[in-house]
């Protein structure tokens, strides 16, 4: 552990800065955990392995010459035939060519042709599609081609590592981007770590894609199955007291919240063809993929969870809130009126005034209903609507505001009047009420037996995440959400 693999991990999680102060500032303001494989370093730790040096060793080119006739006699001496033996000038001028090959590869700051035009296409992307909202297809999902190709080819090699040894078309140049101390390995459960590069832009894309991980409490956890934290149910009470009377005892009560992880998972098939692709575009592809459906599943629990196995038997905000807290707004969503803006916001709890509120509820929602008070109030006489660019989003990437308060469009939501009786949008401080934990551990495993016959190879996506709607715990008739539903 050194200064130099620091850096590269923690700028694989968005770092930007280069000095001691700056490294520790930031892994404190995004409560990373950093480990030396299983060990944790603490602050002292990390500060010793910072102070560290990188060794740079650049190494002679070898004997071409001493090499190439040192390989001459080994074979002479294993072909009994003379007729049968090749000649002295053509196995020199191989040999030549194989330590040519080792000279360019070790060679400091030589690349290989074919990834170097790569990268330098990869580097332009980036620069052409910056403006691109998330979840764009043609948008780069790495920010650096260093980082898009080493993540490519260590997760190839993984996949084809999983089976035992599997040569492929583009194996040693995998193994010279990754280094083939760190990827030829069989992991024993026929899963694979996706390397620190990859996992940092899964989770950063699942973070645009998600609404949840935007408005929850969101908490990483790795060492356990589940996770518990107090949460106060009750206050102390402040009394007045005459002269010579007894206090009345009065204390803090509380109880856990736990965060038990379920495991979810996604299958995906791919060609070969796909395979003998360029790093980078390896990368991309899996990332976008991956942390898309990531998002939507931790969605789809967080807001429309029924207990059900379909969501991992886990309960979100469309039944766990306290019944007081789903509010008539009308039998359609034509029937809406301005009262529907301030319903929800005039009925949650008081909580802390830096703690924001927000809105959530499906784009279609939005401006059927809101949308449609806005144009008949004549612009913001009555209500104050803003809707935010893609290229200029509003708080925390929200999409919209009503009377100041941030709106999240999410799909998991109702997209045109549902029946009678369900929520189709939320508003409060769902940091205050939910959380959404996120196990940091993402699995791969490939398997090209299945897809044999039409040439395919399959690799599945293996995460785990909980969701808990729990409240204020005081038994509030409403509490820190409150949900608009149909009559």
């Amino acid at each position: 552990m050194n200064r130099k693999k620091i850096l590269k991990a923690l700028t694989g999680a968005g770092f930007t800065g280069k000095t001691l102060d700056e490294a520790l500032a930031f892994v404190k303001a995004e409560n990373i955990e950093l480990k030396n494989g299983a060990t944790v370093l603490d602050e002292a730790a990390f500060k010793a392995a910072w102070e560290v040096k990188a060794a740079l060793v650049i190494e002679d080119e070898p004997e071409i010459e001493t090499s190439a006739k040192a390989e001459v006699e080994k074979k002479a001496v294993t072909v009994g035939d003379d007729d049968a033996k090749p000649s002295a000038e053509a196995m020199l001028k191989d040999s030549r060519k194989a330590a040519a090959e080792v000279v360019t590869q070790k060679a400091v700051g030589i690349r290989d042709p074919k990834r170097e035009i790569d990268r330098k296409a990869y580097a332009q992307k980036i620069k052409n599609t910056a403006h691109l909202p998330v979840g764009d297809p043609n948008k780069a999902v790495f920010n650096d081609p260093d980082q898009a190709e080493y993540a490519g080819a260590y997760m190839r090699l993984a996949f084809h590592n999983l089976k035992g040894f599997v040569n492929y078309a583009q194996r040693a140049n995998d193994l010279a981007i990754v280094g083939k101390a760190s990827s030829e390995t069989n992991n024993a459960s026929a899963g694979v770590l996706v390397p620190p590069e990859f996992y940092a832009n899964v989770l950063w894309l699942t973070e645009q894609y998600g609404v949840a991980r935007k408005i929850a409490n969101v908490q990483r956890f790795s060492k356990t199955d589940d996770w518990k934290r107090p949460r106060k149910t009750a206050l102390l009470t402040m009394q007045y007291i005459g002269e010579g009377a007894t206090i009345t005892a009065s204390d803090n009560t509380y109880d856990l919240i736990t965060l038990n992880p379920r495991k979810y998972g996604g299958l995906m098939v791919v060609s070969n063809e796909l395979m003998d692709d360029s790093a980078v575009s390896i990368a991309d592809q899996f990332a976008q993929s991956v942390a898309e459906g990531q998002a939507i599943a931790e969605d789809a629990a967080y807001f429309i969870g029924d207990g059900t196995a379909t969501y991992g038997g886990q309960t979100g905000l469309k039944t766990a809130l306290p019944s007081g807290a789903y509010l008539a707004a009308g039998a359609t969503w034509a029937a809406n009126t301005l009262t529907s803006a301030t319903l929800a916001p005039g009925s949650v709890e008081n909580i802390h005034p830096y703690m924001q509120s927000s809105w959530v509820m499906s784009r279609q929602a939005f401006y059927q209903v809101f949308g449609r008070l806005f144009n008949a109030g004549g612009g913001n006489k009555n209500i104050d609507l803003a809707i935010y660019s893609l290229a200029n989003p509003g708080v925390n990437g929200a999409n919209a505001s009503i009377n100041g308060d941030p709106v999240y469009f999410s799909q998991a939501l109702p997209t045109a009047t549902p029946s009678s009786g369900v929520p189709w949008a939320y508003y409060g401080n769902f940091q205050a009420a939910t959380m959404l934990g996120v196990h940091s551990e993402l699995r791969i495993q490939s398997d090209a037996s299945v897809n044999f016959n039409s040439d395919q190879m399959a690799f599945r996506a293996i995460s785990r995440f909980a969701v808990n709607i729990h409240g204020d715990g005081r038994g509030s008739t409403v509490g820190p959400i409150a949900a608009l539903k149909t009559t």
